[in-house]
């Protein structure tokens, strides 16, 4: 029997899902579209990065398809993207599997700044420490490591 980690379920303020119902049907899309390519990663949307999901996207089309999920999110208005957190956590998710670990290591720590509850910031600094491993700054996975404990 495979016993659950402390962060084996995402913090509710994480909650992909639970974001998007609260969206409009046109911002329902940029979540249908994170969810589709998440699933196709092993769920990599609804858990806690693992060192096998850096680099898993290998082809020039999910690639892209990142890049444009991205430039979707950016295009959003700054006071908005405030309130959604699980969808920048999500996209700093995809961010790492397609090898940005820069990008993604930069909106995990906006995830830990704009979520309140200490099991969300527990959560981004857990993924936080994995951008930061994969870039070898030592120093910050050391910091983000210990913050998510």
């Amino acid at each position: 029997m495979e016993h659950p980690t402390p962060m084996a379920g995402r913090a509710e303020s994480l909650n992909l899902q639970a974001e998007r119902a609260r969206r409009n049907e046109d911002e329902k899309r940029i979540y249908d579209d994170v969810i589709r390519i998440g699933q196709r990663l092993d769920g990599i949307h609804e858990r806690p990065l693992r060192p096998t999901d850096s680099l898993s996207i290998r082809g020039e089309v999910e690639r892209e398809l990142v890049r444009g999920l991205v430039t979707s999110y950016r295009n959003i208005p700054e006071g908005q993207r405030q309130q959604l957190p699980a969808l920048l956590n999500a996209i700093g998710k995809l961010e790492m599997s397609a090898g940005d670990f820069v990008a993604a290591q930069r909106d995990f720590q906006a995830v830990v700044e704009i979520v309140t509850t200490p099991d969300a910031k527990a959560a981004a600094h857990h993924d936080a420490y994995w951008a930061a491993i994969e870039q070898r700054d030592w120093d910050n996975a050391l910091k983000h490591l210990r913050e998510a404990v």
